[in-house]
């Protein structure tokens, strides 16, 4: 499913996927209406592939995709869970771990993958990993964490991010109209807390 709320052009999505997952196996695409397919693999090898390299993007949207459930009618796929690599800034190096990295990882989603080496150490300006997002919920900024008495805020950035609302902090939700809420000073009503 391509997060947008226009209607895309089918026949440039097709190509333009097919030729950036460059598959060794044909691909078959079925409209399914409301910007959804289903995408057929000739080898799983190819599948494969595309699974691991996701968050994919159309025109700069977001591709979600879904592994078929044989259970559900493509109606009740949710298309709401995304891969995403992420970065946390501002790390003290002590914490630049495998360990540290999976239990920060758990609060914007579900840890995938953490960068490390041989011994489970990262290195460099800031820790990276693979998570998976539920997109219906607002993108998580950061996470303050408790180091030596200190409390240290640490910032993500995720990798390759499709559009997403500045107000909510949400990649796909329906369009909702944003009243100003009158406790809210007139200086600080257009304020966003997220940003590029």
């Amino acid at each position: 499913m391509i997060i947008v709320d226009k209607a895309v052009k089918r026949e440039a999505f097709k190509m333009t996927m097919s030729k950036i997952w460059n598959t060794k196996g044909w691909l078959e695409f079925s409209d399914m209406g409301e910007n959804k397919f289903l995408i057929e693999f000739q080898k799983e090898e190819d599948r494969q592939k595309v699974t691991r390299g996701r968050s994919w993007s159309f025109d700069r949207w977001l591709v979600c995709l879904q592994e078929f459930e044989v259970d559900l009618s493509l109606n009740d796929v949710p298309f709401k869970n995304e891969v995403f690599w992420l970065q946390v800034h501002n790390m003290p190096l002590a914490c630049m771990t495998q360990e540290v990295g999976v239990q920060i990882g758990k609060c914007p989603g579900t840890v995938l993958d953490v960068i490390v080496d041989q011994w489970g150490l990262g290195w460099g300006k800031f820790l990276r990993f693979k998570v998976e997002v539920d997109i219906t919920k607002a993108l998580v900024r950061g996470l303050f964490l408790n180091f030596d008495g200190n409390q240290i805020w640490l910032q993500f950035k995720y990798d390759r991010l499709q559009p997403f609302c500045f107000k909510c902090g949400i990649i796909k939700h329906v369009k909702k109209i944003y009243t100003k809420m009158t406790s809210v000073r007139s200086d600080q009503a257009d304020t966003h807390q997220y940003g590029p």
